[in-house]
């Protein structure tokens, strides 16, 4: 669109040496203000076309002349009603997305967090005396994964998801009273 401005110049260091008496300085000056000139043109020009549209588009809005006919008002109306509606609709659809992207965070925590308390149990060496307390916390960590997943297998959509956790504590936690009601209500979950 625009060519560039040092372009000129640099076609005439392609040409040979120069023979001007300029130094390079007042080159580099003269270079400066024909390139600031340019841009401060452009500046301008651009100012004044923006300038005219906004003048333009306030005259078009602002006619005072012509009354607005009731046809058109009753369209404007319709549209605006239409628009609204597609506005909610879509609001609608975005809460719903965003529950069902709650809930699922809410798995993956619950789950997260079940696995670090897992490999945590694993890790510690416990004896006899600390087995109350392991068995205590691999109670509270089985019953908080059948909790989720209670919460959740109502919904179509989560039953998979309920489905895993069932799972996830059987596995997980063999021989415990958590693992049998797992069993019981991954059955009943199954069509």
């Amino acid at each position: 669109m625009h060519d560039d401005p040092l372009k000129p110049l640099f076609d005439q260091v392609d040409i040979g040496p120069s023979t001007s008496s300029k130094s390079p300085a007042e080159i580099s000056r003269w270079v400066r203000s024909t390139y600031s000139q340019r841009q401060r043109r452009g500046r301008i020009l651009a100012t004044a076309g923006f300038i005219l549209v906004c003048a333009s588009l306030w005259q078009w809005i602002h006619r005072p002349n012509e009354a607005p006919s009731p046809r058109s008002s009753t369209d404007a109306s319709q549209v605006a009603e239409k628009r609204t509606a597609d506005l909610r609709l879509k609001l609608a659809q975005l809460r719903e997305r965003v529950d069902r992207e709650q809930q699922i965070v809410k798995s993956l925590f619950a789950s997260e967090r079940q696995q670090k308390s897992s490999a945590l149990a694993k890790e510690l060496n416990v004896g006899l005396h600390g087995a109350s307390r392991v068995d205590e916390q691999i109670g509270r960590a089985s019953m908080s994964i059948l909790l989720s997943a209670d919460r959740v297998r109502g919904r179509k959509e989560f039953q998979g998801s309920a489905g895993r956790d069932y799972e996830l504590v059987i596995a997980k936690f063999p021989n415990t009273p958590w693992a049998d009601m797992a069993k019981e209500r991954l059955t009943s979950l199954q069509p």
